[in-house]
């Protein structure tokens, strides 16, 4: 009971210091993703998932971190091999003991032999290469760090 009237007045207080003008709110986290690379002949896609924990604010509140990663419609033509980049929609969910916020926002996503480098929010590692020819969907996953401003 008292941990969460603690975390509640933090959160109160986090508000009243943030006042009108100031910065957004940051979360940085430790994430593992989940998703799956098509290649097709009438197009490429990615999808995927992502789970993790982390701080969020000037207080650091340790956050659940939860979102998703779909390729935008008939944005990307089907190329020679899979690397490149992807235009994508992500939705990002924070939240925990009261604390919660979300986005969704459009960015760059490039694939590479053994990462995904999301346009100025972070990199998942890879557990294993991407075969870069391979038709079909390929299951793909790994872990990285993702930092983002609400």
């Amino acid at each position: 009971m008292n941990s969460l009237l603690l975390k509640t007045i933090m959160a109160t207080a986090m508000v009243s210091l943030a006042g009108g003008g100031a910065r957004a709110e940051e979360v940085t986290a430790k994430v593992s993703f989940q998703g799956t690379l098509r290649n097709a002949v009438t197009k490429q896609s990615l999808r995927g998932n992502f789970n993790g924990r982390g701080e969020y604010g000037r207080f650091d509140l340790d956050v659940d971190l939860s979102g998703s990663v779909l390729s935008q419609p008939d944005t990307r033509l089907p190329e020679r091999v899979l690397y490149g980049k992807y235009p994508v929609e992500i939705d990002l969910r924070v939240g925990k003991s009261g604390i919660s916020a979300s986005d969704s926002f459009k960015t760059n996503i490039e694939v590479r032999r053994r990462s995904i480098m999301v346009n100025n929010v972070g990199t998942i590692r890879l557990a294993r290469p991407i075969n870069p020819t391979r038709s079909g969907a390929q299951r793909i996953r790994g872990k990285g760090t993702l930092r983002y401003d609400f």
